[in-house]
């Protein structure tokens, strides 16, 4: 949590949301591209290959964005178009995870 700054954290977010967005055709490719490809243009920390990834869920599970044990994403339909979805299986999350981990 504390290996990377605040802003790389939400840009890294982003990347994974709209990364659960792609899988769950919420978020078409052309637009997912776009958004990866604007966030790689920032030189973005390589602390994320130390982090834990089941410490990071249960982190995460635990955010002011969880409600019931469940995480609340923000995904994005398309650019500037987003969604509010309540219940994400955790397999998906975690694929979306090792994703953004690879970045």
């Amino acid at each position: 949590y504390k290996k990377i700054s605040h802003g790389e954290a939400v840009l890294l977010g982003m990347l994974a949301e709209s990364r659960m967005a792609l899988s769950l055709k919420m978020l078409n490719k052309e637009d997912f591209l776009r958004i990866e490809g604007l966030i790689a243009k920032f030189n973005l920390s390589d602390e994320l290959k130390n982090i834990d990834l089941e410490r990071l869920l249960e982190f995460i599970s635990s955010d002011k964005k969880a409600a019931s044990g469940k995480i609340r994403f923000v995904l994005p339909r398309k650019i500037g178009e987003v969604e509010i979805v309540k219940y994400i299986e955790s397999s998906l999350i975690k694929s979306a995870m090792k994703y953004v981990f690879s970045f």
